[in-house]
């Protein structure tokens, strides 16, 4: 048996290891790293192959039933894999899946220690099993062997024990201090900041530590005397001297916060010397993102291995340092946990001295210049911070149309950049390289998508380790990968396909594609046999934000509007200019159906305000509430007579005007008004704080193409109907894609330039409470048309139309009031809907008897939809319900469908007619339906005989007969018969009265 388990555990592991070996020597371009091998060979598959050779023999031993203990090491085996692989960060993983197990060739492992620690457990454990293992065969239990075998059993136990408890430790230890550094910020939160005008920072690196000396020139622009002056630096840098004025001074600390006892009255400025020395604490960063995702290394893997997660970087090879580790004092802090949206910063003239940097290279925003063995970084404009990198870096440059684009690769990766110049090297017939063109191309794209030239003199791709991170915040809309002139790419540039697919693509997709699609791995997706596919699923796949868009270059990193009452303004600002773009390739884009809805649902009892200080609220669900609120907040201003483009620029042109400075909003608000007569004072408190949503009712018609004189002229009328059914105002907007002026072959042209390929325009009303508007529009050269109910209780929330091919004469345009009686239907007719309490399903339960499912149509939750499940209309063995513009319905638009079978579900409506007379019924199936054969309806009538009428047609209202109906309740049922996977759809029916019945 010794020998069984020695070829399962040892033998597979090692076999596994020699097939990686000989894939990297056959098949990677990389130089074999032998030391990687063996740290895997002795720190994951050893400790590994010794806990379960000993806790396998401890179990046989102890159970002595084999078919018991196999089933029980099974059961232990997959529950360790599959349900507590990230338990407390990866303590109960014998098998050591779960930890970061990637080298970077930058920097090497990024926790070893914690690694040593985990395997030394689970190693110490599986000695201490096989010792009690050993014991169980102990005939002479109190001989002295005996007594040592058990003293050794209890010290590997121990040890073991103590390395867990230590690798926990060390972990959570990471969370207690973030959460002390949280409460150290919201306890300043209140206190009046300084403003950082300028800064001019002397680095030195000693071997693993800094050795700084600054000098900072603050003024009081509060408006209030100041009695402090508040610093924030990273706290495991201590501070040797400070001096104000060159006078020295003493001051306070807590942890990142230092309080400096200066007086400053409005206007006035002092100037600070510091100096310190140190590392760096990276639990100080990104405090507003959740625990749960700092802890969780399952977004950054490649299949099974975790990378790890590092901040920052200060080694005597290499050093990394951004604004969010406080390596430099500043002002303001870099994020603010309480309101992540009040993010206010300064815009600071720096300089950078570095020293001790031997050969390495030193990168760092600014014009570079070399003094002996000093290089100094002076930038021409105000920025809001800076980053540092050293680092045995090889550089090509190239300047193009007067902005100097840098491309820093480390220097043992140089292969690369043989590679990536090969690729584009130039033919004989170009007069330009390849290089230019595509740099030009992407700026180009860059350009015309945020509308806005680049703003900085240079651009600078730097390569970092592997386990670099960073994460994308909403209200930034960018990661710490990107800063001021700077964007940081992960190495060898990892998952974004530059050296090793076509360059441009490539770029393009790293720099502005918003959502990145992420591969996803679980063990248990090994076992899981997809039907449809027909084969196992190694890998899934969601979308995240992507951590590398660089639009904050063109818009938050270059200018800040601040405001006591907003303070989240600035975010507001430039998220209107972004959103509401004419420039931008696409119009607003959608936002994840699931988070929408999760915003909606916060926004019928709670408001904006409520929101940006509501700890519980995730960051998705957070963002997905700004953008909302934002794109409601557009559509007031139209309904007041400032339309979409004409807001975005002017708040452009602000905007640059003020470029890489602080702007109060009051100075916002003065132009604004006077350009559009509109007050933001007068907007801004309502639709801060109001707390419910509106209702509508909604009648739409066709989309019809006027008939004209001339062929080639293009309108369509477009008649639709809205109401109000609440007591709340409500906006909601229109949007209309036409041709682009030119027609078809400007759209091409559009297509080639990667510019917008349609005009697009968005035009809003005000609905207010229990009134409704009916509209006919005409509209040219039309292409589609959307309605939009925004932050409304409808599902769903938008509707969208294209020309049906129907011809209308009609070419009359109207806006005009109308009651909540147009919306309803005739008095002799009654409908049944799939969500009205008339509507019931039966299906067989897991005990194979009939029950009611009511509870499938209950309104109060929109998860039940698999629009926001499984997001596919696939057929389904139980009844489903999906969302759907073109059904029948009033708030809610939905049918329920299932898979054909044997004709054991069951789908009634009830209506109770009012009176006695002759009734002509109808159902309606979606033209959404797919994969729809025939479906049987059974008309039962109360006081007529029952009928069974069969009905392939869809997109309309089909008879199915008329009925001699007495007063109460007549049926029409729909079963499932049908074939196997043959779709069954239902939606609504509705009995029309006729007359009098003729007997």
């Amino acid at each position: 048996m010794f020998v069984a388990f020695i070829s399962v555990f040892g033998g597979a592991a090692i076999f596994s290891l020699l097939m990686v070996l000989l894939v990297h020597l056959l098949f990677m371009p990389f130089p074999l790293g032998g030391e990687y091998y063996l740290f895997y060979l002795f720190l994951m598959v050893i400790p590994a192959l010794v806990f379960m050779i000993g806790f396998s023999f401890f179990v046989v031993t102890w159970i002595r039933n084999r078919v018991l203990s196999v089933i029980f090491l099974l059961g232990f085996l997959g529950t360790t894999i599959f349900y507590l692989s990230d338990c407390l960060f990866g303590l109960f993983d014998p098998l050591g899946l779960s930890l970061p197990s990637a080298f970077s060739r930058i920097t090497g492992h990024s926790d070893i220690w914690g690694y040593f620690l985990q395997r030394g457990m689970w190693f110490f454990l599986g000695l201490s099993f096989v010792g009690l293992t050993i014991l169980k065969f102990d005939r002479i239990p109190n001989r002295v062997s005996c007594v040592g075998k058990r003293v050794l059993v209890l010290f590997f136990l121990i040890i073991g024990i103590l390395c867990g408890g230590s690798f926990f430790f060390l972990q959570q230890n990471k969370f207690w201090e973030r959460l002390n550094y949280r409460s150290i910020y919201e306890k300043y939160s209140s206190y009046p900041k300084a403003y950082l005008e300028s800064q001019d920072v002397d680095y030195e690196q000693r071997e693993n530590e800094m050795f700084v000396n600054t000098k900072l020139v603050v003024r009081n622009r509060t408006g209030k005397d100041m009695s402090n002056v508040l610093l924030y630096l990273n706290p495991d840098l201590d501070i040797t001297a400070l001096s104000i004025n060159g006078m020295t001074s003493l001051f306070e600390r807590e942890k990142q916060v230092i309080v400096v006892p200066a007086s400053l009255s409005p206007g006035d400025s002092l100037l600070l010397e510091l100096s310190y020395k140190g590392q760096i604490d990276e639990r100080i960063c990104y405090l507003n993102v959740p625990d749960v995702e700092i802890a969780d290394t399952r977004k950054r893997m490649y299949l099974a291995c975790r990378l790890g997660k590092r901040y920052s970087y200060l080694r005597k090879d290499f050093t990394l340092l951004i604004p969010e580790v406080l390596w430099y004092p500043t002002t303001v802090p870099p994020e603010n946990p309480s309101s992540p949206y009040d993010n206010s910063r300064n815009f600071t003239r720096y300089s950078l001295r570095v020293r001790g940097h031997g050969k390495n290279k030193v990168i760092s925003q600014g014009m570079r210049k070399r003094n002996g063995d000093q290089v100094i970084f002076r930038n021409e404009h105000l920025l809001h911070g800076i980053t540092l990198n050293i680092g045995d870096y090889i550089t090509r440059q190239l300047t193009v149309d007067s902005v100097t684009y840098e491309l820093h690769m480390w220097r043992k990766h140089a292969a690369l950049l043989k590679i990536l110049n090969d690729r584009l090297e130039p033919s004989p017939d170009q007069k330009v390289s390849s290089t230019e063109l595509i740099i030009r191309h992407v700026r180009h794209i860059a350009e015309i998508s945020t509308g806005r030239k680049y703003p900085y003199k240079r651009f600078q791709l730097v390569e970092t380790p592997l386990d670099f991170t960073s994460y994308f915040r909403d209200e930034m809309k960018s990661s710490g990968f990107v800063q001021p002139e700077v964007l940081y790419f992960p190495e060898r540039g990892f998952r974004t396909k530059v050296f090793f697919s076509e360059v441009e693509l490539a770029v393009n997709s790293l720099l502005f594609q918003e959502d990145k699609f992420r591969n996803t791995f679980s063990w248990d997706g090994i076992l899981r046999w997809n039907v449809l596919l027909k084969r196992f699923h190694l890998e899934d796949g969601v979308f995240d934000k992507n951590p590398y868009l660089i639009r904050t270059q063109f818009y938050n990193q270059i200018s800040d509007i601040i405001c006591q009452t907003y303070p989240f303004l600035n975010s507001l600002v430039n998220l209107i200019i972004e959103d509401n773009n004419q420039t931008r390739i696409q119009p607003r884009p959608s936002l994840t159906p699931i988070l929408e809805q999760q915003a909606i649902d916060y926004l019928r009892s709670h408001s904006l305000k409520d929101a940006l200080y509501d700890h519980s609220l995730t960051m998705a669900v957070l963002g997905a509430i700004f953008v909302l609120k934002e794109r409601e907040l557009v559509d007031i201003f139209q309904t007041k007579g400032v339309d979409q483009d004409s807001l975005v620029s002017f708040l452009m042109n602000f905007l640059d005007r003020h470029r890489f400075n602080v702007t109060d909003f009051e100075q916002l608000n003065e132009e604004f008004k006077s350009v559009f007569h509109v007050d933001w004072n007068t907007v801004l408190p309502s639709w801060y704080a109001r707390s419910r949503i509106p209702t509508y009712l909604l009648k739409i018609a066709d989309v019809m193409r006027v008939k004209t004189e001339n062929p080639k002229d293009l309108y369509s009328r477009i008649e639709f109907a809205i109401f109000n059914d609440s007591d709340v105002d409500g906006v909601v907007n229109i949007r209309t894609s036409t041709y682009l002026p030119g027609g078809w072959a400007e759209m091409q042209l559009a297509h080639k330039e990667k510019r917008r390929e349609s005009t697009i325009k968005y035009q809003a009303f005000k609905i207010k409470a229990k009134t409704g508007k009916r509209f006919a529009l005409v509209v040219g050269e039309f292409l589609d048309f959307m309605i939009n109910t925004n932050i409304a209780g409808n599902l769903p929330n938008s509707f969208f139309f294209h020309e049906t091919g129907i011809f209308t004469q009609d070419t009359s345009q109207y806006i005009e009031e109308v009651s909540r009686r147009y919306f309803l239907p005739d008095t002799n007719v009654f409908i049944v809907d799939n969500t009205d309490p008339g509507c019931k399903l039966t299906q067989p339960s897991t005990f194979l008897k009939l029950v009611n499912n009511d509870h499938l149509m209950s309104p109060k939750s929109w998860i039940r939809f698999i629009n926001f499940k499984e997001g596919i209309f696939m057929p389904s063995s139980s009844w489903k319900e999906f969302l759907a513009q073109d059904c029948q319905g009033t708030t809610v638009r939905s049918f329920v469908f299932t898979r054909g079978g044997a004709g054991d579900y069951r789908l009634t409506w009830e209506v109770d007619l009012p009176k006695e007379g002759e009734y002509e019924a109808f159902v309606y199936i979606p033209s959404y339906s797919l994969n729809m054969n025939i479906q049987k309806y059974r008309i039962s009538p109360l006081g007529d005989e029952e009928k069974v009428v069969s009905i392939d047609t869809k997109g309309k209202w089909c008879s199915l007969g008329i009925y001699n109906c007495l007063p109460g309740i007549s049926k029409i049922s729909l079963s499932n018969e049908g074939e196997e996977n043959q779709m069954i759809i239902g939606d609504a029916v509705k009995w029309v009265y006729q007359g009098k019945a003729i007997r």
